[in-house]
């Protein structure tokens, strides 16, 4: 019983610090399963976790949401990790 509840712990936390979405990394984002976000490589917020920026700035999020020239799955991957911030209730 108590190695099943293990199992399910380790289950769990392996999907918590999964990339929700694919993303090509050299390209915008790097996921950090250690901190369980994405790493912005691009632009003035360079080094930046997006949750960190989705609090700080959102302005600049939104410009990232509504800029046509992004690729549909960095608009996605933005806009998942919005919602989640505030189903969290942490924005």
């Amino acid at each position: 019983m108590a190695a099943q509840a293990i199992q399910e712990i380790a289950h769990r936390k392996k999907q918590l610090y999964q990339s929700p979405y694919e993303i090509h990394e050299d390209d915008y984002f790097e996921w950090d399963a250690h901190y369980g976000d994405y790493l912005i490589r691009f632009g003035k917020h360079n080094g930046t976790y997006l949750c960190d920026l989705i609090k700080n700035d959102y302005s600049y999020i939104d410009w990232m949401l509504y800029k046509e020239d992004f690729d549909q799955d960095i608009v996605e991957t933005v806009a998942h990790t919005v919602n989640r911030l505030r189903m969290a209730e942490i924005i």
